[in-house]
């Protein structure tokens, strides 16, 4: 789904068989967002993946879809949250920083401020630009989403698994935090149902240096 009509995402989608669609966007956020739900739903899609998507989503659309949003942000988030594109590899030349790269994270209300799933590092070099860094970066995001759907699938997977039985693999999950949910957790995502699984947080599964 796209909301340029020249978008090489959409002619790439339908070389594979998959269907594309290009959504006008001269209409309030609301009402395009609306619109791409509805696709969504046609399609009973589980994952949503924003690739180069340059539009703020509206927050009716953040809590219809919460924790099945993904994002790709071309910084280590937290760093240089907020930016886009080559803004963003200017501020990491600008800040004269050693490394860089990108952050796939769960996308909430706020603005790149959701959990971050993976990230991927490369150098930043003293003859580098905002356009060769920006190479760099993109080559590191097709490997990020794959390992973070990867993470994402098997965690939900067992997730699933565990508050449908009851049942808890001790090696892989420890409660961390009583006052927080694991951001993985397709079933915890408000309170009650968080205090119903006996506040279990999903640690190693997610991320082996998951903190909480």
């Amino acid at each position: 789904i796209s909301n340029k009509p020249d978008a090489y995402i959409l002619e790439r989608a339908q070389s594979h068989g998959i269907p594309a669609y290009y959504i006008e966007c001269k209409k309030t956020r609301e009402e395009f967002d609306r619109e791409v739900s509805a696709l969504i739903k046609q399609h009973n899609v589980g994952l949503i993946l924003l690739i180069g998507y340059m539009r703020i989503l509206s927050n009716e659309f953040v809590r219809e879809w919460q924790h099945r949003i993904l994002n790709v942000h071309p910084s280590l988030l937290p760093k240089f949250a907020g930016g886009m594109d080559l803004e963003v590899h200017k501020a990491v030349i600008d800040a004269g920083e050693k490394e860089t790269g990108c952050t796939i994270h769960w996308v909430d209300e706020g603005v790149d401020t959701g959990e971050i799933i993976v990230q991927k590092k490369c150098s930043v070099d003293s003859s580098d630009t905002p356009e060769s860094l920006k190479s760099k970066v993109q080559a590191l995001e097709g490997q990020a989403f794959i390992e973070a759907i990867s993470r994402v699938i098997s965690h939900k997977s067992l997730s699933i698994y565990e508050h449908a039985t009851g049942q808890a693999n001790k090696s892989s999950h420890l409660c961390v935090q009583q006052n927080r949910h694991c951001p993985f957790c397709p079933l915890a995502a408000d309170t009650r149902r968080r205090n119903s699984i006996n506040r279990r947080h999903c640690q190693s599964i997610a991320r082996g240096e998951y903190n909480g």
